[in-house]
């Protein structure tokens, strides 16, 4: 929350699924030997949010490009919640991981970068796993270390 833009993100994702029912399916990374389980004894998991799309104007990402339409008919839709947090901008795709579906997000990411969505606003957005190694070396720097006096 301490890295710009995490405060937005937060409040989108919470926008997105606060009180909703999701579907999480388990997903096996080649670093775990294929098991839905992290380093840290963490499921890993997909969310998938299913809710009624109502007949009316709508934004949509396919192919990867963002767009825009006219839904016809009101329909039950699916969404990929990491999905929607890439392509609106507020999340990054983990290079160092490889998954199946890595040309789609990468594309959603190219597209939101491209379009200056969310944290893409910014002309050198910093990569998460960058920020948080930076706060990890500056948390273990003695008190006065680097200071003038």
């Amino acid at each position: 929350m301490e890295q710009p833009f995490g405060p937005e993100a937060k409040d989108l994702l919470a926008g997105l699924i606060a009180d909703k029912e999701l579907r999480l399916d388990p997903i096996g990374k080649e670093s775990t030997g294929y098991m839905p389980i992290d380093p840290y004894k963490r499921l890993l998991c997909m969310a998938f949010l299913t809710e009624q799309m109502d007949v009316g104007a709508v934004d949509y990402y396919h192919e990867g490009k963002r767009g825009g339409g006219a839904v016809k008919r009101a329909r039950l839709v699916t969404r990929n919640i990491e999905l929607e947090m890439i392509v609106n901008g507020w999340a990054w795709v983990a290079e160092q991981y490889t998954f199946d579906r890595e040309n789609e997000y990468f594309a959603a990411q190219d597209d939101a970068r491209r379009d200056r969505r969310g944290l893409w606003a910014m002309d050198n957005p910093e990569p998460p796993w960058s920020f948080k190694r930076r706060q990890r070396r500056r948390s273990k720097l003695p008190e006065r270390q680097g200071q003038l006096i």
